[in-house]
């Protein structure tokens, strides 16, 4: 049971395989908003994924940009990477189609799979420059990242005509580089672990995304990062020690520094990855000249924009080039999806290019209310497929059209009826052990961490998967569920204050396995 579990409920990975992709899919809507409103607080009503697909995607004959926005595990990369397979299906052969998924494992990869199948002079040197860092090491990664860091923390060295807000960022600004190469805070910063900014930039350019915690990995300095022990700060050089030694005690100050590395921080990202500002652009116009050559369109599809931090600007300039502008006739319609969380469309895309995109659409606020019977039909495709070993779902998968539903596992079940009728069904599937009733109680139960509406991926894993591996002892007793059930899936009256859940509470999820 545990490694059907594993293989259905894959809930830690940055991608399905294709069979559990497919099968464990529900038909969603979202809610599209007003692109010229850069608040996206008006609505322009709701569209299903079919409609997406039929009436925008396979219609629109020339430029095409939409934003998919959402929190974590709303469905935003589910909905892309769908619309990405059905695209495909049908126009893949005579386009080219780019996917750059969550589980792209780093900046430097992304870049690379962009370009691989295209030459040209811009292509060319940015492929030069990627081969430079190929063998630097771990710690020949960060001492990268902190000289090329050094280099852009003055305005003035990549804009001459940048005017200073005040003589306080003017010094900052000249002196910040020479404290990131003192030898004592580079040896700090460099003897860092997991967490700290030049681990996290290693991880973002060079590393390996693998769990969607690493999503989670984040690309700025923080106030930790400035923070240093008195010896450290006793032996630096003494044009900066007063400044490191204020730095570490001076809030204020500390933040206008923080501000300044941030910023440069955004110059530095793509150097880190071995290509120049602008080069992104001039490439993307090569692809799309060539594409253009041939008679093909540039499908692009981003399921989250933050794995590209560091080249969100280029991008968003990129896809806002169309082809049949008076001086872009010789380039390739382009077509985009790109995923963002809240935060990050709201801290990193200015809103002059927010109003640019052809359609947002928003998994948030009410944007995926619960309806009845929504929950119940989300959890009866994994139920089913739970109920396969993953060779026969492999099978199924082959054997299948690719819009077709995993056949029920409760077919051939001589229990079939009785259990049918005792638990619930949903288009042949059985929700058995759970009900609806009982799916939307342990739904309600989990944390939302502040999220309105649905969230797939709380469902699956902590109703679902977390539920579906400690069941299984309690049903082989003919005890479910019993007491040390309801304690392992955080309902029981042992819990954490504020974890807690009343008696009256346990009575109803008991009551309604009863009924």
């Amino acid at each position: 049971m545990e490694d059907r579990l594993d293989a259905v409920f894959q809930t830690a990975a940055l991608d399905a395989d294709e069979e559990i992709f497919r099968f464990t899919h529900s038909p969603v809507s979202v809610q599209r908003r007003d692109p010229t409103d850069a608040s996206f607080k008006r609505t322009l009503g709701k569209l299903s994924e079919k409609a997406l697909l039929t009436e925008i995607w396979l219609k629109t004959p020339d430029h095409l940009s939409n934003a998919v926005v959402g929190d974590q595990g709303t469905g935003k990369s589910h909905l892309i990477k769908w619309i990405y397979r059905r695209v495909s299906e049908e126009v893949g052969g005579k386009n080219h189609i780019i996917l750059i998924s969550r589980h792209a494992s780093n900046l430097r990869k992304i870049i690379e799979l962009i370009i691989k199948d295209f030459d040209g002079d811009v292509i060319s040197e940015i492929r030069r420059q990627i081969e430079t860092t190929i063998d630097l090491g771990e710690g020949g990664i960060r001492k990268k990242i902190l000289n090329d860091l050094s280099l852009t923390l003055d305005p003035r060295s990549f804009d001459d005509d940048y005017e200073y807000r005040n003589d306080e960022e003017k010094v900052l600004c000249q002196l910040l580089p020479k404290v990131l190469k003192d030898s004592g805070v580079e040896s700090e910063l460099l003897s860092r672990g997991e967490g700290s900014i030049l681990a996290n930039l290693a991880k973002h350019v060079f590393g390996n995304r693998k769990t969607i915690e690493d999503l989670n990995n984040e690309c700025r300095w923080t106030a930790q990062d400035l923070t240093f022990d008195s010896q450290m700060i006793a032996g630096a050089r003494s044009e900066i020690k007063g400044l490191v030694s204020a730095i570490d005690q001076d809030e204020g100050l500390k933040n206008k520094s923080l501000d300044i590395l941030n910023k440069g921080l955004a110059q530095a990202l793509p150097l880190l990855a071995g290509i120049k500002k602008g080069s992104l652009i001039d490439a993307f116009r090569e692809i799309r000249r060539h594409l253009k050559s041939q008679g093909k369109s540039l499908y692009l599809f981003i399921e989250d924009v933050s794995t590209l931090q560091g080249l969100e600007g280029e991008l968003l300039e990129i896809i806002n080039v169309k082809h049949n502008n008076t001086d872009n006739k010789d380039i390739a319609p382009l077509f985009s999806m790109l995923g963002f969380t809240r935060e990050f469309i709201r801290d990193n895309v200015p809103d002059n290019l927010k109003v640019r995109f052809s359609h947002i659409l928003d998994f948030s606020y009410d944007a995926r209310e619960i309806k009845e019977g929504f929950l119940a039909e989300f959890a009866s495709r994994y139920l089913n497929a739970v109920r396969y070993s993953k060779k026969d779902l492999a099978k199924q998968y082959k054997s299948t059209l690719s819009d077709s539903d995993l056949k029920s596992a409760c077919t051939a079940c001589p229990h079939k009826e009785k259990c049918h009728e005792a638990f619930g069904v949903v288009d042949g599937r059985g929700l058995y052990p759970f009900t609806e009733k009982s799916l939307a109680h342990l739904y309600s139960f989990r944390p939302t961490e502040g999220q309105e509406g649905f969230n797939p991926r709380r469902m699956s894993d902590l109703v679902l998967k977390q539920f579906l591996d400690k069941a299984e002892p309690p049903i082989r007793a003919g005890d479910f569920p019993d007491d040390s059930l309801l304690e392992a899936i955080e309902l029981g009256s042992d819990m954490p204050a504020d974890r807690k859940v009343d008696l009256n509470t346990l009575r109803t999820l008991k009551h309604t396995y009863q009924e």
